[in-house]
């Protein structure tokens, strides 16, 4: 059986799964729309365990600027169109991995609630980040580029693979 997100929108319960985030978002950043998946995927566990939470009352602080993680946040909760979504790249958790802009650590707080996560040491591969470092310089060759889509798919399939709790720490 496949795995669902359950979020309430007004009265509705809506069941959201890992493909319809990939529908919203496509496959170009597919390894964001992963971790968006198994951020909310963990939260929604531990901040309303026994009900759906309800999107009006789900905030979203990230300082990973990735329009994967951003697209996946806004189709399941619509923090961003909502004003409850908010990005600051230059927020400094010493403890979660930095990326090529930002780093890897995610705060949802549902009902007043906080909670923050940023994946498991290892869990985000340094020949990923290189690639990505190098992208961004403007050094990649085509293949660089093709290479690093494969990445992200392999990526992405790697998350989806785990448990939400064997992807995050607590911090």
């Amino acid at each position: 059986m496949k795995n669902l997100l359950k979020v309430m929108d007004r009265e509705d319960v809506l069941l959201i799964d890992y493909e319809d985030m990939v529908k919203y978002h496509g496959r170009m950043n597919i390894g964001g729309v992963a971790l968006a998946y198994k951020v909310l995927e963990y939260a929604f566990s531990r901040l309303s365990p026994h009900t759906p939470p309800r999107r009006e009352m789900t905030e979203i602080f990230t300082a990973f600027p990735g329009s994967g993680v951003i697209d996946g946040f806004e189709m399941v909760t619509r923090a961003v169109t909502q004003g409850r979504f908010q990005l600051d790249e230059a927020y400094d958790e010493p403890r979660a991995l930095a990326g090529t802009s930002g780093r890897f650590y995610f705060r949802v707080t549902y009902a007043g609630t906080p909670l923050a996560l940023a994946p498991k040491a290892g869990l985000v591969p340094e020949a990923f980040l290189a690639m990505g470092r190098k992208i961004k310089a403007g050094q990649a060759t085509a293949e660089d580029k093709g290479r690093f889509q494969e990445m992200k798919e392999s990526l992405a399939a790697a998350l989806m693979g785990l448990k939400a709790g064997e992807v995050f720490d607590e911090l």
